[in-house]
């Protein structure tokens, strides 16, 4: 399942462009003819990041100078504490299209979470209503110990390790969660 942007055409090369998908909005990158997607919004103070300077494939936000990959959405400096979603496009001739993972279909992708398994489908889409999706680099800090949570996280693919004790230099691996077939809520603390 896709959703048509553009043309690809449309977009020179080392430049960005922005489209709205639903009622978010969804950064361009053109990387010498190759394309990636990305959230438009600075997780730091939502400026839109397509209004930023893109050097190679690092931009920079307008705004505090927050600095992110294009290709994978990674935090490379702040003050932002985390990166930004990063979209798989897909290019037909030359119409570009954000491709939508299965889970986000209609159906929703919470119904195959267990936490929320008894709920109908009015309110899991009630819920999903406020959901948003990130991508995470490799080695990346998602939640920390000792901070306050204020979400919950679905792993949808890919794995995430519970690491205790990493700021002390003592980390200890507690598990090891991830990928389609495990579906489970990460506990914040």
């Amino acid at each position: 399942m896709s959703s048509v942007l553009g043309k690809a055409g449309e977009i020179p090369p080392d430049t960005m462009a922005a489209f709205d998908v639903a009622g978010a909005r969804i950064g361009v990158a053109n990387l010498n003819g190759k394309y990636f997607g990305f959230n438009d919004v600075c997780p730091h103070r939502g400026c839109a990041l397509v209004e930023g300077k893109l050097e190679g494939s690092t931009l920079t936000c307008p705004c505090h100078g927050s600095q992110f990959d294009v290709t994978n959405g990674a935090l490379l400096r702040g003050p932002a504490t985390t990166g930004i979603d990063a979209y798989e496009l897909e290019v037909a001739g030359d119409e570009l299209a954000l491709k939508l993972p299965e889970e986000a279909s209609e159906t929703g992708f919470l119904a195959g979470v267990p936490l929320f398994a008894g709920l109908d489908s009015e309110a899991l889409a009630n819920l999903e209503a406020f959901t948003f999706r990130r991508t995470f680099a490799s080695g990346q800090v998602i939640v920390e110990e000792g901070r306050t949570g204020n979400g919950l996280f679905v792993v949808l693919s890919g794995k995430v390790e519970v690491v205790k004790g990493l700021a002390q230099g003592n980390p200890r691996a507690l598990a090891a969660l991830g990928g389609r077939a495990l579906r489970r809520a990460v506990p914040a603390r």
